[in-house]
C-alpha cells in the first residue's frame, strides 16, 4: 500500500486536474430572474432567485451578484431544482427582475488543497486520516455489553477512532447521530458536525438541539449551527443560530445598534442639514464599528462552542474550523464528498463518524484524468473497502448497518429493499399504516407505486439544440397533470426527477407557470442530485428517453445509474409513479441494470392501464393544461380559426396532415404567418416560410402561447409507424414555457442557418450537413460509438459520445474533409473554403476574399 504521503501527493495532483479543467471552462455566468427577500438581518439579506439553467454549485459556496452595473459578494444557501437561495452582504432591492451570477467552482478545491498541504506537517494529523483510509482500526467497543443498537452506536463512538455508519434511505441516520452527539456532548466533548448540505446540518443539528432540550441538558452558546440556514424551525430558536447569541449574551450591543439603525431612518426621511448631514456621517461610522464588533463576538461564541454544526466548504474554507481541534467528527452525507474532504475532516478530531450510503449517488468531478477518477469520483466506503466486504457477505469490524426503514411505504421500498440492498433492509412494523393517507390520495387513489407506460403513444424525446441535453414534452406534460392532480386532492409535498437537465428545466417552467408556492418549495422538478438527501410524499421519476434517439442515456444504463435510479425512488414517502416508455428503454437497457429491474417489478405489480390514464389525463384542474381524445379535432381547429398572428406547425410529411388541420391553415393564411418545420419541403401544400428539419415532434404552436402534441394520425418515418397516435392530445397554454421550448428548438437559427448558406455559399447540400458527417464517419476513440456534436460557450464544438461519456474535438482535419467530401466553395468566389487553427475551431473561411462562416452554422 502506498504510504500516507503519497496518498496526499495523489489527491493534491487529482485536485490541481479538476482545478485546470474548471479554469479551462472558465468561470460561470448564470442568469437569475424573479429575485425577491426572503429574510433580512441588519448584516445580510437572504435572496430567492429562479435560475435559467441547472446550477451544480455546493452550499456555502462563494458568489458574485452582477445587478445595475454594481457588484455584490454572497454565499449560496441552496440550489433545489432551479430554485437559488442566496445570502448577500448587502441589500439590494426587494425585488430584483433580472441580474447575473458568478462563480468561479474551483475555489473551493483550491482551499482544500491548502488545507492538504497544512496537514503534512502534522504527525498526529497524518496517523488520524491514514486511520481513516485503512478502515480496519481495532474495534473497543465489543469489550463492553449494549442491548440496543443505539447502545452499540454510542459506544462506538466513545471507543473507536474511526465508525463508519452505512444508511440507506429513511433507516434513521438523523435519529442515530442526535444521539450520539447529543450524548457525548453530555459527556463534555467538544465535537464538529458536518455535512456536503446547509440543509443535511439543519436537519441534524436541529434533532441535536431537541434531543438536549429533552434531556434538560440545553445551555444557551453551548451548540452552535455555524452558517446560513433557512430552515425555519432552526431561525426560530432563540440561540442555536450563531448569528443570534450575540444578540442573547449581548443586549445592550444590540440595543444600540437598534438605535442608531432607527436614528438613521428618521435622519434621511427629514430635511437634511449641514448638522444631521454630518450626524448621518458620524452613525454610519459607529454601524460599521458596532458590526466589526458583533462578527469579533459571534467568532468568540462559535470557537469555545462545544457542538459546532456546519458545511464541508464551509469548513475547508474558514479558519474558525480549520484551526480548530474536536474530540469527535461527525459527517453525515459522506458518499457525496471527495475523499480529500473527508481526510481533510478527520484531521481536526481525535475521533471521526463517518454516515452515508454507498448505494447513492457518489462524488461529483468533470475532469477526465485517471487520479480524478480514481479519488474524487468515488466515495469513502470504497477506498476504505468497506463495500468489497460488503458484497461478500463479510462483517467489517468499523461498520454500523442500519437495517430498519421508515421512509417509504412498503410497497415503495420492497424494490429497493431486494434489489438494491439485497435484503439487507427492512420495513419497520408500522411504516405502511403510516403512509396510507399518501398513498390513498390521488392520482391514482390506493395505489403506493405505478408504472405510466408511454410505449406507442407518440411521446418523443428530443435534443435542446445548445447542450444536447434530451427532453420530451409529452412526458413532462403528462407529470405535471399528475402533480395538478395531487395537489387539488391534498397532497402535501412532490417531487419530480428527470435524469436530463434540459427536462428538468422544462418541468420547472411549468410548475412556475401553473403552482404558486410561498415559503418552502414544496414542488421542485430536478435532476436527481439536487434530490440526494431529501423527501418528497410524491416522486414522479420521468426516464424522458424515446424515439428517435437511437440509445438511452449513459446516466440511466451505465452501472453507476443504478445508484441514480435508487436516490430517485427512495425519495418517495407514499406514493411512487415512474413514467417511461417501457419498449424503448427493454430494448436497450441491460436486464442486469436497476432501471430494466424497476420497470420490470413496477409493470408486474401496478402498471397503470390506458383506461386509468385516460380518466387521470381528461380531469381538466387547470383550463391552461387540457388533454383530448386524439380522434376529435374541435379544440384544435378552434384554436388555428383565432390564431391571430403565427402559426408554427411541425410535421414530417405535409402531405399526411389530418385534413381538418389542414382546411384550418388554408383558411387563415392569408392573415398569419404560417411556418412549416419539416424535412420534406416539397410537400407542404401553402404559401409561406419553411424551416428544414428533421424534428420527430409534430407539433402546432399558435401566437407563441398555445402549444398542441398528439395532433397527427398518419406518419412517415420508420420509428412512427408502430405507434398509435390516435390515443391523447395535449393542449398547453403558456408564454413561458413555448418561449422556453422555442429556445430549446432554436428554429431561428435553423432559419438563419439556411438563409446564410444560400446567400454565402455553393455546392452546399442541405441534407447532408456537418452533424451527418460526423455521425457517419466519426467513431468515440473509447468505444467506437457514434459521437454528436455539441456548441460549447464559446462557440466551438465538441464531440460527445453518449454511450461512454467521452469527448473530443472537431479539428481541421475533419472539417477540411467534410467540406471537400460536399464541395463546400465561396458565393463571391467560387473558392473552396478551409478550416485553420488547432482544436478550438470556431470559423471556416476563404483565402481569397476573406468570407467566415461560423461552423456552428455547418451543423
Amino acid at each position: 500500500m502506498a504510504t500516507i504521503q503519497t496518498i496526499i501527493q495523489q489527491w493534491q495532483l487529482s485536485l490541481q486536474k479538476e482545478i485546470d479543467y474548471l479554469k479551462e471552462q472558465g468561470g460561470s455566468k448564470y442568469l437569475i430572474t424573479n429575485g425577491k427577500v426572503l429574510s433580512k438581518t441588519k448584516e445580510t439579506t437572504t435572496y430567492w432567485f429562479l435560475l435559467a439553467t441547472d446550477v451544480m454549485l455546493p452550499d456555502g459556496f462563494p458568489v458574485r451578484i452582477l445587478y445595475k452595473n454594481h457588484s455584490y459578494e454572497g454565499v449560496v444557501v441552496s440550489i433545489e431544482g432551479f430554485d437559488l437561495i442566496v445570502e448577500l452582504d448587502t441589500y439590494i432591492g426587494n425585488e430584483i427582475s433580472e441580474a447575473e451570477l458568478y462563480s468561479e467552482p474551483w475555489e473551493l478545491l483550491v482551499a482544500l488543497d491548502t488545507r492538504l498541504r497544512e496537514l503534512t506537517d502534522s504527525p498526529i494529523k497524518l496517523n488520524r486520516v491514514k486511520r481513516l483510509l485503512s478502515g480496519n482500526a481495532p474495534a473497543k467497543h465489543t469489550e463492553y455489553p449494549y442491548k440496543t443498537p443505539l447502545q452499540e452506536m454510542i459506544l462506538r463512538a466513545k471507543y473507536n477512532p474511526t465508525t463508519y455508519i452505512w444508511g440507506p434511505p429513511g433507516t434513521g441516520k438523523t435519529y442515530t447521530l442526535s444521539r450520539v452527539i447529543g450524548h457525548r456532548y453530555m459527556k463534555g466533548k467538544k465535537i464538529l458536525v458536518l455535512a456536503h448540505s446547509n440543509a443535511a446540518i439543519d436537519v441534524l443539528m436541529y434533532a441535536v438541539t431537541k434531543y438536549v432540550e429533552e434531556k434538560g441538558k440545553w445551555k444557551a452558546g453551548e451548540i452552535v449551527r455555524y452558517g446560513t440556514s433557512r430552515d425555519t424551525s432552526v431561525k426560530k430558536h432563540p440561540t442555536l443560530l450563531s448569528s443570534k447569541l450575540v444578540e442573547y449574551f449581548e443586549p445592550n450591543v444590540e440595543k444600540k445598534k437598534r438605535r442608531l439603525e432607527t436614528e438613521r431612518v428618521n435622519l434621511k426621511n427629514s430635511s437634511l442639514t449641514v448638522e444631521k448631514s454630518k450626524r448621518l456621517v458620524q452613525i454610519e461610522e459607529e454601524l460599521k464599528e458596532l458590526r466589526n464588533v458583533i462578527k469579533e463576538k459571534e467568532k468568540t461564541y462559535v470557537e469555545s462552542a462545544k457542538v459546532v454544526g456546519t458545511t464541508l466548504s464551509k469548513a475547508t474554507m474558514d479558519s474558525l474550523i480549520y484551526e480548530n481541534h474536536f474530540d469527535l467528527i461527525v459527517v453525515d452525507e459522506a458518499s457525496m464528498a471527495y475523499v480529500p474532504q473527508l481526510a481533510f475532516a478527520a484531521s481536526l478530531g481525535k475521533k471521526i463518524i463517518v454516515c452515508g450510503d454507498f448505494k447513492q449517488l457518489p462524488p461529483i468531478a468533470l475532469s477526465d484524468h485517471k487520479l480524478v477518477n480514481y479519488w474524487l469520483k468515488e466515495d469513502i466506503f470504497h477506498h476504505a473497502k468497506i463495500v468489497q466486504k460488503v458484497e461478500h457477505g463479510e462483517t467489517h469490524p468499523n461498520l454500523f448497518i442500519l437495517k430498519e426503514q421508515r421512509r417509504m411505504h412498503p410497497a415503495i421500498s420492497g424494490f429497493t429493499n431486494h434489489f438494491i440492498y439485497h435484503d439487507q433492509v427492512v420495513d419497520n412494523k408500522t411504516v405502511q399504516k403510516n403512509r396510507e393517507r399518501i398513498s390513498n390520495l390521488p392520482p391514482f387513489s390506493n395505489v403506493a407505486s405505478a408504472l405510466i407506460d408511454l410505449s406507442q403513444i407518440g411521446a418523443f424525446c428530443l435534443k435542446e439544440s445548445a447542450s444536447v441535453s434530451r427532453y420530451n414534452v409529452f412526458s413532462a406534460l403528462l407529470s405535471i397533470q399528475l402533480i395538478l392532480l395531487a395537489r387539488k386532492y391534498g397532497m402535501d409535498s412532490i417531487g419530480v426527477i428527470a435524469p436530463y437537465k434540459a427536462q428538468a428545466r422544462l418541468l420547472s417552467a411549468c410548475i412556475q407557470e401553473f403552482i404558486t408556492q410561498t415559503g418552502e418549495r414544496n414542488v421542485v422538478a430536478a435532476t436527481v442530485h439536487k434530490f440526494q438527501g431529501s423527501e418528497r410524499d410524491m416522486i414522479i421519476f420521468d426516464a424522458v428517453d424515446s424515439d428517435p434517439q437511437p440509445r438511452a442515456g449513459i446516466l440511466l444504463t451505465e452501472e453507476k445509474g443504478d445508484r441514480l435510479v435508487n436516490v430517485a425512488v427512495t425519495r418517495a414517502k407514499g406514493k411512487f409513479i415512474q413514467v417511461a416508455d417501457m419498449d424503448y428503454m427493454k430494448s436497450r437497457v441491460s436486464k442486469d441494470r436497476a432501471l430494466y429491474k424497476l420497470m420490470d417489478h413496477l409493470s408486474n405489480h401496478n402498471k397503470i392501464t390506458r383506461n386509468e390514464l385516460l380518466e387521470v389525463l381528461t380531469e381538466t384542474v387547470d383550463r391552461r393544461l387540457q388533454w383530448f381524445n386524439a380522434e376529435k379535432l374541435d379544440k384544435v381547429h378552434e384554436d388555428l380559426l383565432q390564431a391571430k398572428r403565427n402559426i408554427i406547425i411541425c410535421i414530417p410529411d405535409p402531405s399526411r396532415i389530418r385534413k381538418e388541420i389542414g382546411d384550418a391553415l388554408r383558411y387563415v393564411q392569408d392573415r398569419v404567418k404560417v411556418t412549416f418545420v419539416t424535412e420534406q419541403p416539397e410537400k407542404v401544400f401553402l404559401q409561406g416560410e419553411v424551416i428544414l428539419s428533421k424534428l420527430a415532434m409534430p407539433f402546432i404552436i399558435i401566437d407563441d402561447e398555445i402549444l398542441w402534441i398528439g395532433f397527427t394520425s398518419t406518419h412517415s418515418t420508420s420509428y412512427e409507424s408502430s405507434l398509435n397516435p390516435l390515443f391523447i392530445m395535449a393542449r398547453l397554454e403558456s408564454k413561458k414555457v413555448v418561449t422556453l421550448l422555442h429556445s430549446f428548438l432554436d428554429l431561428n437559427a435553423a432559419k438563419q442557418s439556411n438563409e446564410q448558406f444560400k446567400q454565402t455559399v455553393v455546392s452546399y447540400r442541405p441534407n447532408y450537413t456537418l452533424k451527418k458527417f460526423i455521425q457517419t464517419w466519426e467513431r468515440c476513440p473509447v468505444c467506437r460509438s457514434v459521437r454528436v456534436p455539441d456548441i460549447t460557450a464559446k462557440g466551438s464544438i465538441r464531440l460527445l459520445c453518449n454511450y461512454c461519456g467521452n469527448h473530443g474535438s472537431v479539428n481541421k482535419s475533419i472539417l477540411n474533409r467534410y467540406m471537400e467530401y460536399i464541395d463546400l466553395k465561396c458565393r463571391s468566389c467560387n473558392t473552396p473554403l478551409k478550416a485553420e487553427g488547432e482544436k478550438s475551431i470556431t470559423s471556416v473561411s476563404c483565402e481569397r476574399c476573406n468570407e467566415v462562416i461560423e461552423v456552428k452554422s455547418l451543423l
